[in-house]
């Protein structure tokens, strides 16, 4: 699998870069392109996020302000 290069201020440019938030949608199965389906795909991800506690502000923060995929995900991991 490629890589991700992590972008700020939008959740793809879409070709390789993405944002954090954009990850985690991905991984709810959003394909980073605006079709019908990239509503349904964000709100699950909201919602799961939401569920588990996540701020999705917090997250958009912590990338638009330079924070690495990595330190994303441990934040992540210490509030789950």
């Amino acid at each position: 699998m490629e890589s991700n290069l992590q972008i700020t201020e939008r959740y793809s440019d879409g070709h390789n870069g993405r944002c954090a938030l954009d990850v985690i949608m991905s991984y709810y199965g959003w394909n980073g392109e605006d079709d019908s389906q990239a509503a349904s795909k964000l709100l699950g991800t909201l919602i799961a996020l939401r569920s588990a506690g996540i701020d999705k502000n917090l997250l958009l923060e912590m990338n638009d302000s330079g924070f690495t995929f990595a330190e994303i995900a441990d934040y992540i991991d210490q509030i789950m």
